[in-house]
C-alpha cells in the first residue's frame, strides 16, 4: 500500500514539476483540480459518477486477475452491455417501466458476460493467450458498436463518425445527465459488498486466489482450473457489461461511435492500484474519479492542455503495473518452488 502511494505521490510531484516549467500557475491547477473534483456545483456526483463506472468494471478485474486470468477486454465488454441495455429500452419502451429497467440491465450483464466467454473458452480450451484475444475483443465490440449505432439502433439526426443510436425514453433513465443518483450509488455498493463475500466469504473465492497463485499446486489438489478460468472470465464481463447498462441509462442515455474509450483501461488500472481488494477498490475508484472530474473541468478554467494532466495517469499506470507484474512474478516462482518440493 505505501509502496502505491508513493508512486500515486511520486506521479503527482513529477506532473506539478513540468506544469511549473512550463510557466502554468499551480496554484491555478490545483484550485481547478479540488473545485472539478469536489467544490464545483454537482462536482461530487461527477467524482462519483466515474466512481461508479471505475468500481463496476474494476470488481471483475480483481476477480479474474486474482484467479490469473489477465481479462484486458473490460472496454468490449463494457460496449457490448451498454447495447444489450439501449437494444431493450428502444424496442420495450412500452413496458412497465421498472421491469423495462430490470431487463436492461440483465441484457448488458448477459452481454458483456457473453462476449468475455470467448477469449475465457479459448483460453482454457486451447491455451490461447488471453491478453491477445481479449484486446482483439476489444477492437471487435468497437466495429460492433459502430456498425449497429449506423444501422438499426441509428438516430437519424446522426451521421458520419458522429452517428449514434437513439435517445432512451427518459422514464427510463436511471439518474440525470450527471450520471449520479441514489440508484447508482446503491448498484455500486451492492457490487462492492458482493466483491467482498466473494474474495473473503466463499469457496470460488478462496479457491480462485489459490489458482491465481499457484495453479500448478491447485490442479493437485483436484481442483479444475479451466472451470474457474470460464466462470472468472463471466463475472469479469458481466461487471463490466452491468457498468455499460448503468452508463446508457444514466448519464449517456444512448450509445455512439467510440464513446467513454479509455474507460475499461482506465478501470484496469484502478483494479490493480486498489491492490485486488474491495476497500482498496472504492478508495481507489473515488481517486481516479476525482482525477477524471478534475480533468474535465480544469481546461475550462485555465490552459493547461488535458494531455498534461493525462500524463499522471500514465505515469502511475508504468509505475504500479510494473510494480505489480514483479510482485505476481515472484509469487508465482515461490508457489512453483514449493509445490516442487510437495511433488
Amino acid at each position: 500500500m505505501r509502496t502505491r502511494l508513493f508512486y500515486i505521490i511520486g506521479s503527482l510531484a513529477t506532473v506539478a514539476a513540468l506544469l511549473f516549467v512550463s510557466g502554468y500557475s499551480l496554484i491555478e491547477v490545483g484550485n481547478g483540480a479540488i473545485k472539478g473534483a469536489f467544490t464545483a456545483p454537482d462536482a461530487w456526483h461527477a467524482t462519483l459518477r466515474w466512481s461508479t463506472a471505475y468500481i463496476l468494471i474494476g470488481a471483475g478485474v480483481i476477480i479474474s486477475v486474482r484467479a490469473g486470468f489477465f481479462n484486458l477486454g473490460a472496454q468490449g465488454q463494457f460496449y457490448l452491455g451498454s447495447l444489450g441495455a439501449v437494444s431493450v429500452s428502444l424496442y420495450w419502451s412500452n413496458g412497465p417501466r421498472y421491469l423495462v429497467i430490470a431487463m436492461s440491465l440483465v441484457a448488458g450483464i448477459v452481454g458483456g458476460a457473453l462476449w468475455a466467454y470467448v477469449p475465457g473458452w479459448l483460453r482454457v480450451k486451447h491455451d490461447a493467450n488471453e491478453v491477445i484475444t481479449t484486446l482483439m475483443t476489444n477492437f471487435l465490440a468497437i466495429l460492433v458498436l459502430r456498425s449497429l449505432s449506423r444501422g438499426v439502433l441509428q438516430d437519424d439526426a446522426g451521421s458520419g463518425e458522429a452517428s449514434s443510436s437513439r435517445t432512451i425514453d427518459p422514464s427510463l433513465r436511471i439518474s440525470n445527465g450527471s450520471g449520479f443518483s441514489i440508484t447508482t450509488l446503491a448498484i455500486s455498493t451492492f457490487v462492492l459488498i458482493t466483491l467482498w463475500l466473494i474474495l473473503t466469504r466463499t469457496r470460488f473465492g478462496i479457491i480462485s486466489g489459490i489458482v491465481g497463485r499457484n495453479p500448478l499446486m491447485a490442479r493437485w489438489q483436484g481442483v479444475d482450473v479451466g472451470d474457474v478460468g470460464i466462470k472468472v472470465f463471466l463475472l469479469s464481463g458481466a461487471s463490466a457489461g452491468l457498468a455499460g447498462a448503468v452508463e446508457v441509462l444514466g448519464a449517456n442515455g444512448r450509445v455512439s461511435s467510440g464513446f467513454e474509450a479509455d474507460l475499461g483501461m482506465t478501470a484496469i488500472l484502478v483494479a490493480i492500484v486498489s491492490g485486488l481488494g474491495a476497500i482498496g477498490l472504492a478508495l481507489a475508484a473515488i481517486f481516479f474519479g476525482a482525477m477524471q472530474a478534475a480533468l474535465l473541468y480544469i481546461p475550462i478554467v485555465s490552459d493547461v492542455p488535458p494531455s498534461s494532466l493525462q500524463l499522471m495517469s500514465g505515469m502511475i499506470a508504468l509505475f504500479v503495473t510494473a510494480k505489480f507484474a514483479i510482485n505476481l512474478r515472484h509469487i508465482r516462482k515461490q508457489g512453483l518452488h514449493k509445490s516442487g518440493e510437495s511433488l
